[in-house]
């Protein structure tokens, strides 16, 4: 009976050390609030064909942030007639928050992440591993633009797209008023069409080429047979001598 009472008053002790010891940590929502924008352009000169199209890449990033990223994404400015689309497209968004849920217009958002030593695999469409010069390696939102050219364009005609993120947060009282922009420029040129060689026309290059080629040949035994027939007269002179 004693060793259960002692025991009983152990466990009672070390129950209110831990009780005092013990600070619960702050959840995510009653954090001080960090909003970050973080994103890489890699393309920003783009030549595209006249009547075709190029896609350039945008990736956005959240690493330094312990809110949600919300992006929206608009052109700003475009040659006339030409045309771009984004991926993702705009959408309408409910987002829940302390105070109820609120409505966003948005293409995509980009939830915290942490940094990692290696390229990160296995992830789903639209998400790419992206490398942070000097930090490491995290997961990315990606964004494709695709820009297309009328055909009625001039090889070197020259053009500049520009696209705007419009970035909100969901603040402490669940109001998305907290923004940033940024804007993304690609400087586009128009080049000659190449012309493809297909069926019909494969089988008459091939033809040229191999044609070309009998000639070359057909003067190289030629140069070679007077070549030899020189020696010879060369040294049947000499022997005459």
């Amino acid at each position: 009976m004693k060793g259960n009472v002692k025991r009983f008053n152990l466990l009672a002790v070390v129950a209110v050390l831990v009780l005092a010891l013990w600070r619960p940590g702050p959840v995510l929502s009653q954090q001080e609030a960090i909003y970050n924008l973080a994103s890489i352009q890699p393309d920003k000169h783009l030549e595209i064909e006249a009547g075709g199209h190029g896609t350039a890449l945008l990736y956005f990033y959240n690493i330094d942030g312990n809110r949600t990223t919300h992006i929206k994404l608009k052109l700003s400015s475009c040659p006339e007639n030409w045309q771009v689309e984004i991926q993702p497209p705009l959408q309408q968004t409910v987002i829940d928050t302390a105070n109820g849920s609120i409505s966003l217009l948005e293409n995509l958002c980009v939830e915290p992440s942490i940094l990692q030593s290696e390229k990160i695999a296995g992830l789903p469409d639209g998400m790419e591993s992206v490398v942070v010069p000097g930090r490491g390696y995290t997961m990315a939102k990606v964004v494709h633009v695709t820009i297309g050219i009328p055909a009625l364009e001039k090889a070197g005609d020259k053009g500049e797209v520009i696209v705007t993120a419009e970035a909100t947060w969901s603040g402490q009282q669940g109001a998305a008023s907290i923004g940033q922009t940024r804007d993304f420029v690609f400087s586009v040129e128009v080049v000659p069409a190449n012309i493809a060689v297909t069926g019909d026309r494969e089988r008459e290059a091939k033809e040229a080429a191999l044609t070309v080629g009998k000639e070359q040949l057909g003067i190289t035994v030629g140069l070679a047979f007077l070549l030899i027939i020189g020696l010879l007269s060369i040294v049947k002179t000499n022997k005459i001598d």
